[in-house]
């Protein structure tokens, strides 16, 4: 070997042992161990409403009692104590529970929340120290990475285990109805929902929020396990702390599934109708443009593209790759705030009835098709959302046009009549509405009351 080689090898040898090894998982966990938190709470059990009005008539106490206790997980953001975790840890709760790390016991109280997304934030109560986790960034993950999950399975409080990333921009996996999921092979199971996904730098980068189970009896990890990208969870917190809305990305437009085409292997999403002003018309989009891909996503369904658009929130870029006529050409757009934005102008038809804030027709194939929708096939087609009014109770709840109100506390509606029956005399009320080709839910308050 001539000298120089050797020369070369010796400087390297020397330098490599210079360098400081890499840090490993023990290295890491006491820091990722002290940002995390286990979570209790209690839900008081609920009283119909007929002896609600008559613990009012008699000016009597309004009992309540727990129902049942939950436990969850989520971690710690800054050093006053706000905490993340899943919006369905804390739903409903009367009381929050919180242990630190360190065996303190103390209690939170709840920020906002925002079931779209399933991110919930907290304010643990008493002074410090909080130990914040290092936040990273999800849209630079890469498959088989390793990750690192902290969670209470099953109790087993402050259990760590890592695995890989599996996959990226998961979707259609839950009831939720903003999904860009992270899928890794991390062992999380029931108690884990909420906590932290970290990265082998030891930051988070996600919130677990789901796993895949073939039992549905016996729910256990699989082997499949979601978490939502943090990068999502901070623009939805950053909106819960100030108090307002959470902004929702909007490119302006409308779509319906394409036609199938055999030379695609998707439909993609066909765009039925592009708003004034908007992003999209801004960009160049046309009516009849079937957008195939978004940032190297591909778009299957018109599901896909709303979904991808509402994760990634107003203000980011969009490179998306659309078929006009025979061709193909990539065309840049930047989300808008779908609040600023309203929704496209519709002409609203004699007939049209209004509740809630929402101007509402029979679902009918005709109708669905008109508004860019495909049709719910069901006898009763539903109500089709024409259009919503501004800060209306329909609004608030985050209902658009084009959705089809299909049930109203978990009853079948069969017209605009039927409907108003429906309404609480609570003044709230839990609507199911069909929207992309599936179904969420959304609660509907300030409704007049019967």
């Amino acid at each position: 070997m001539p000298w120089f080689f050797l020369t070369l090898f010796m400087a390297s040898s020397a330098a490599a042992k210079e360098a400081p090894p890499p840090l490993t998982t023990a290295d890491l966990a006491p820091a990722m161990m002290a940002t995390t938190i286990y979570i209790e709470t209690e839900r008081t059990k609920a009283v119909s409403t007929g002896m609600q009005q008559l613990y009012r008539d008699y000016e009597l106490p309004t009992p309540g009692e727990p129902e049942y206790a939950n436990a969850g997980s989520g971690f710690l953001i800054n050093d006053s104590g706000l905490a993340l975790t899943n919006h369905h840890v804390v739903d409903g709760a009367s009381m929050i529970r919180i242990t630190l790390h360190n065996g303190r016991q103390t209690v939170a109280t709840l920020v906002g929340s925002d079931p779209r997304t399933d991110v919930a934030l907290l304010q643990i109560a008493g002074e410090g120290p909080f130990h914040p986790a290092t936040l990273g960034d999800s849209d630079a993950l890469r498959l088989g990475e390793t990750v690192i999950s902290v969670g209470h399975p099953f109790d087993f409080t402050f259990s760590l285990s890592q695995g890989v990333v599996s996959a990226v921009g998961r979707r259609s996996i839950s009831s939720h109805e903003i999904q860009d999921y992270i899928q890794t092979d991390a062992a999380v199971n029931p108690g884990s929902s909420g906590g932290p996904l970290f990265n082998g730098l030891g930051e988070v980068i996600g919130i677990n929020t789901a796993i895949f189970s073939p039992n549905d009896g016996a729910v256990q990890y699989a082997g499949i396990s979601f978490a939502i990208p943090i990068n999502m969870a901070q623009r939805v917190a950053s909106a819960l702390s100030e108090g307002g809305p959470v902004p929702r990305g909007s490119l302006g437009l409308v779509t319906r599934d394409g036609a199938p085409h055999p030379s695609r292997p998707w439909p993609g999403a066909e765009i039925t109708r592009v708003m004034a002003h908007g992003p999209a018309e801004a960009a160049g989009l046309r009516r009849g443009d079937v957008v195939l891909w978004a940032n190297q996503h591909p778009i299957r369904h018109t599901h896909d593209l709303r979904s991808l658009v509402l994760a990634r929130g107003p203000g980011i870029p969009l490179d998306l790759r659309i078929l006009r006529g025979d061709g193909t050409l990539v065309l840049a757009v930047t989300v808008g705030d779908g609040t600023a934005l309203g929704a496209p102008d519709v002409t609203l038809p004699a007939e049209a009835e209004s509740w809630a804030g929402m101007h509402l027709l029979p679902a009918t194939p005709d109708a669905a098709v008109a508004m860019g929708v495909a049709p719910l096939d069901s006898d009763p087609p539903g109500l089709l959302i024409l259009a919503v009014d501004p800060n209306s109770p329909a609004a608030s709840a985050g209902l658009i046009p084009g959705d089809i109100l299909i049930e109203l506390n978990r009853t079948r509606i069969t017209d605009m009549d039927h409907l108003r029956d429906l309404q609480s005399s609570r003044g709230t009320a839990t609507a199911t509405i069909w929207r992309s080709g599936g179904t969420t839910s959304a609660v509907l308050a300030g409704l007049p009351q019967n």
